[in-house]
C-alpha cells in the first residue's frame, strides 16, 4: 500500500518540469457508491462495521423497519434486494435494543445486522458520510486546480488504458494492474436497479444533487433505463446545476 500525499504535495509533483503525464481514472459516482457499499458494508467487514456500519444500523434500522416492514429484514436476504448469502443469520440488533439507550445486553454483530443500502444512503445524505471509497471524485482528485491531460473511465478501462499507453508513448509495462473487488460479486444493470429501487424519487434526486459535479464534469447520465423509475427526476437536477 502506498502512503497517500496531500493535495499540496501532489500539485507540486504535477507542476514539476518536465511535466509528468497527468491522468485520472473515474467511475460513475452512483455505481461507485453502490460498489463501495457492497464491498465494505453489505456483508460483515469488521473494520468498516466498527467505523460506520454499527452506528448506521443503530440510527436508521428502526426507520427502515417502518418503511420496508419487518419481513424485509427477517426474510431470506436480510434487507438486501437480491440474494446475498453472506447476509443470512439472526439479526440480534432488534428494535427494542436500538431504541433503548441503556442496553441490558450487547448488540451482537451478525451478518443480518449490517446496514442495508437504503440505510447507508440515508447516512450519506443526512450526515454527509463521505469516506474516500465513495466520496465525489472531484473532492479527491481536485480536477479544477490540477490539469489532467487524460481522463480514463473505469467502465471501459481495459481499452482506454491500452489507448492511453499508445498515445503517450509509455512502455507497455506501464499498463495499470488494477485488482477488482476480491469477492467478485459483479452485478448487471437489472441487479443495480433493484438496489436503487429502494430509494424514492426525492432520495434519488438528493443523491444526484450530491454527486452532481462528478456527473456533469465526467459526463455521466442517470437514466431510468439504467437506475430505475426513481431516477426520473435526476435529469432536471443535473440540468439546473449545469
Amino acid at each position: 500500500m502506498y502512503k497517500p500525499v496531500n493535495a499540496s504535495q501532489f500539485k507540486t509533483f504535477v507542476d514539476t518540469d518536465p511535466e509528468p503525464i497527468g491522468f485520472v481514472i473515474v467511475r460513475h459516482p452512483l455505481r461507485r457508491l453502490l460498489s463501495a457499499y457492497r464491498d465494505k458494508l453489505e456483508v460483515m467487514n469488521e473494520h468498516f462495521h466498527k467505523l460506520y456500519g454499527q452506528s448506521i444500523v443503530e440510527k436508521y434500522r428502526e426507520r427502515g423497519r417502518i418503511r420496508f416492514g419487518d419481513e424485509f429484514y427477517q426474510g431470506l436476504h436480510k434487507g438486501a434486494p437480491i440474494p446475498v448469502p453472506e447476509r443470512n443469520g439472526k439479526d440480534t440488533c432488534d428494535r427494542h435494543l436500538i431504541r433503548t439507550s441503556r442496553r441490558s445486553q450487547p448488540c451482537v454483530v451478525t451478518a443480518g445486522s449490517t446496514p442495508t443500502f437504503w440505510e447507508f444512503v440515508k447516512a450519506v445524505l443526512e450526515e454527509r458520510l463521505l469516506d474516500e471509497h465513495w466520496r465525489p471524485i472531484h473532492d479527491c482528485c481536485n480536477p479544477c486546480n490540477i490539469h489532467y491531460r487524460y481522463i480514463l473511465r473505469f467502465e471501459s478501462l481495459a481499452a482506454e488504458q491500452a489507448h492511453f499507453v499508445r498515445v503517450t508513448g509509455l512502455p507497455q509495462k506501464s499498463l495499470l494492474e488494477l485488482r477488482l473487488n476480491a469477492n467478485k460479486r459483479v452485478m448487471g444493470s437489472k441487479e443495480e436497479k433493484k438496489y436503487f429501487g429502494m430509494l424514492n424519487d426525492q432520495e434519488m434526486r438528493s443523491l444526484c444533487y450530491l454527486f452532481r459535479t462528478d456527473l456533469i464534469l465526467f459526463e455521466y447520465d442517470v437514466t431510468v433505463e439504467d437506475f430505475g423509475r426513481s431516477a426520473k427526476g435526476c435529469a432536471g437536477v443535473l440540468k439546473a446545476a449545469s
